[in-house]
């Protein structure tokens, strides 16, 4: 019983929570200050609130920052793009760095998984 509720948590963890977020929107391409590293005073960027999820693209001489409403893999996209999305925090594609995968996540999952071994 005791590792049926632990079993019922941890996969309850893998659920993602829906909330709205805001990200910022500008492109690299007509606006230095939207590329890497990200620099607000100059970006010109929009502020989108209401978004799923955040997205930055980055393509070999220009980053492009937007919001998204349904979904989003990071990963390689086309003409040699990559994709970044984030849905952890309000403006999370302002980073140079966006990590697709909450580390309080990951910590949780390992310690559940240690505690239902023994």
């Amino acid at each position: 019983m005791n590792s049926f509720i632990i079993s019922t948590l941890y996969f309850l963890t893998l659920i993602p929570i829906s909330s709205e977020l805001s990200c910022v929107s500008c492109v690299g391409s007509s606006n230095s200050g939207c590329n890497d590293p990200f620099n607000e005073a100059t970006s010109g960027d929009l502020q989108i609130p209401g978004s799923t999820y955040c997205l930055k693209v980055v393509y070999s001489n220009y980053v492009e920052r937007m919001a998204g409403g349904r979904a989003c893999t990071s990963g390689s996209g086309p003409s040699g793009s990559t994709y970044y999305c984030c849905s952890d925090k309000d403006y999370c594609n302002k980073t140079s760095t966006s990590y697709p995968v909450s580390i309080v996540a990951i910590i949780i999952h390992i310690m559940i998984l240690l505690f239902i071994q023994f």
